[in-house]
């Protein structure tokens, strides 16, 4: 659909306009541009860009009309799931997502290296931006209806916890041995995969990148972790700041699990 011009709304119209993405570029160049419509090819008016200074009213009856806000960025229809677009960093794939629960606004999905060049310790850089690598509760959570499995070659890995006794270790999926890990299984808490934590008391100086072949378990942010309060079923800690360095994670989980919780913790 377009924006309706009124006598005021209209800067400028442009002919010739290759694209929408110059078109949106045009616009956030623009002072005073709050939107744009951008007429496809089979328009009468092909590759006009006109300019808004508001879009109070829209036409939808114009299916060759495309229109956006200069600050918005497209994302391809196979990187939009649920109405939300969801890249992985750094050249990785995206190999499954996590049906969206009713109630949770947190989603959850899996990212993999294809090269297999990404240490365990680093596998939070291959998340969408904003995300971080799942807590034990996230994952329990979130994987409801979650009909995807994955070989045990391509084993997932969340949060990175402090063991007890030395080092760190991830949340690690398919602890039960099995070639292939069902990901609407619920997996009970452990540290299994050996890493290391920057910046804390548990960095192990010889752990942390000989698993180079897992996936990164991906959750987006919880809005409700960092208010201060537990809330559940996300949650076991909320200390109200950004800070990795304490006992309670920015996932909102804590860092060392308690002593009779968790395999490898």
């Amino acid at each position: 659909g377009g924006c309706k011009s009124t006598d005021h709304n209209v800067i400028e119209a442009i002919p010739d306009t290759v694209n929408i993405s110059q078109c949106r570029k045009i616009c956030a160049e623009t002072d005073g541009c709050e939107a744009f419509t951008f007429l496809g090819e089979d328009h009468t008016l092909a590759n006009l860009c006109v300019l808004y200074s508001s879009c109070e009213d829209f036409d939808d009856d114009c299916t060759e009309c495309t229109t956006g806000i200069p600050n918005c960025e497209p994302c391809k229809f196979s990187e939009t799931f649920y109405g939300v677009c969801t890249v992985c960093s750094n050249d990785a794939l995206l190999l499954s997502y996590a049906p969206p629960l009713s109630g949770q606004s947190s989603r959850m999905v899996l990212c993999d290296d294809p090269l297999d060049k990404t240490c365990q310790s680093a596998q939070v850089t291959l998340c969408p931006a904003g995300y971080h690598l799942c807590s034990h509760l996230e994952f329990i959570t979130l994987n409801d209806k979650w009909n995807f499995s994955i070989n045990k070659n391509h084993r997932p890995v969340g949060e990175i916890y402090c063991r007890h006794k030395s080092g760190a270790g991830h949340f690690t999926l398919g602890y039960n041995g099995l070639s292939n890990i069902f990901l609407n299984i619920d997996e009970s808490m452990n540290c299994w995969y050996a890493s290391s934590r920057p910046h804390s008391q548990c960095t192990a100086t010889a752990d942390g990148c000989d698993q180079k072949h897992v996936s990164a378990l991906c959750c987006s942010p919880n809005p409700k972790c960092g208010n201060g309060a537990v809330d559940d079923p996300l949650e076991e800690c909320d200390d109200g700041n950004d800070s990795d360095d304490d006992d309670c994670l920015t996932s909102c989980t804590w860092r060392t699990p308690g002593s009779s919780v968790g395999r490898y913790c």
